[in-house]
């Protein structure tokens, strides 16, 4: 099995692992949404209000945190795989 059909299967496989990560963070899908919503609006058409400000920054640390999260489950399976079964 060559790396990239490893990190595919992988990737795949943890769909459920994602999900209870993204309710841990997000508490729903409704809370994602709003999240990865706020965080693609451009930096311009928010106002300067400071509690807006923070909100944005919370939003997209958020979606930051998730995806490395995500990330990171996937990069250590594909470790111990590679170094305990395909080694």
């Amino acid at each position: 099995m060559t790396t990239k059909t490893l990190l595919i299967v992988l990737g795949l496989a943890n769909i459920p692992v994602y999900v209870l990560v993204g309710w841990v963070f997000f508490n729903n899908l409704a809370g994602f949404l709003e999240c990865f919503g706020i965080s693609l609006t451009p930096e311009y058409k928010v106002t300067f209000n400071r509690d807006v400000q923070v909100d944005v920054f919370w939003a997209k640390m958020k979606i930051f945190f998730f995806l490395l999260v995500c990330a990171l489950a996937v990069y250590g399976e594909y470790r111990l795989i590679h170094k305990y079964f395909l080694s």
